[in-house]
């Protein structure tokens, strides 16, 4: 591939910007994870907490998907794109349903907080309950997009016309 002069070539850079993307989504995964030891899913105060700072983590999580599915876009990995949509779909799907549980769990523990503290608890609440549909919403928008983009390739629109079986030149 032909560079025009002064034009810097990106390619070299780009598994750079994966693994930098991918490091930066597992250690904010693995601290969320290792935070949340020792897990006591059968506890409400723990469900409603370990979601709660997942909430949290929402601004590193998704800076660091954007930098790996802009390091694939550009590296042209079909199969990889598909595969990123699809986590994507999936965690959508996860994401939803923590959503609903950390709502249920915080009406079941808003009862037994005393009154001076649920402002505080009602305020974090609806922080962290944003930043949750915020991130079900951009991560299963982007699991759609990457699914429709890494598809089948199709003929370039822009300056082909279609006619019958063959594309004609310009």
């Amino acid at each position: 591939m032909a560079s025009s002069p002064g034009s810097v070539d990106r390619r070299p850079f780009l598994p750079l910007m994966l693994a930098s993307g991918v490091i930066l989504l597992l250690d904010s995964i693995i601290d969320w994870l290792v935070g949340s030891y020792p897990f006591a899913v059968g506890s409400v105060e723990w469900r409603f907490g370990f979601v709660g700072v997942l909430g949290t983590r929402v601004g590193p999580i998704l800076i660091a998907e954007l930098i790996v599915v802009g390091a694939l876009i550009a590296m042209g990995s079909r199969l990889a794109l598909r595969v990123v949509g699809f986590i994507h779909i999936a965690g959508t799907v996860l994401v939803t349903l923590a959503t609903i549980s950390f709502l249920l769990d915080g009406l079941q523990l808003r009862a037994g907080v005393s009154n001076p503290a649920r402002p505080v608890l009602g305020l974090q609440s609806f922080r962290a309950l944003g930043s949750l549909i915020l991130l079900a919403w951009l991560t299963g928008w982007l699991g759609v997009v990457l699914w429709k983009r890494a598809g089948p390739k199709v003929a370039a629109r822009s300056n082909q016309i279609l006619v019958g079986n063959t594309v004609p030149d310009r």
